[in-house]
């Protein structure tokens, strides 16, 4: 497997993440975006462009059951989603930042 790190740069921050903590904050933002989607089943607000693989479902069930139901199974698409979106963008500006220097 190719090691590869995505830099930040800003005028108060120079971080570097790995692949894994890469990889753990777009899953985890693929679940949360799953939970907050569907977090009209609690009371929260809507947030309908968070998660574009969850569906509109009516179902049975107690509202805590289908909200983990749904954000368990959906958001593992989602996350899914985000995980190779996100990947594929961070491996794109590493090309690129390399073409960029040889060019030098």
């Amino acid at each position: 497997m190719q090691r590869y790190s995505v830099q930040i740069d800003s005028s108060k921050t120079n971080s570097t993440f790995s692949q894994r903590q890469l990889v753990a904050i777009l899953l985890a933002l693929g679940y949360l975006g799953a939970v907050l989607f569907y977090g009209h089943l609690l009371g929260a607000s809507d947030f309908p462009f968070l998660c574009p693989v969850c569906p509109h479902i009516d179902s049975s069930g107690t509202l805590l059951g289908k909200l983990l139901r749904r954000s368990l199974v959906l958001g593992t698409l989602n996350a899914g989603l985000f995980l190779v979106i996100g990947l594929s963008t961070a491996r794109l500006f590493v090309v690129l930042r390399h073409a960029i220097r040889r060019d030098e």
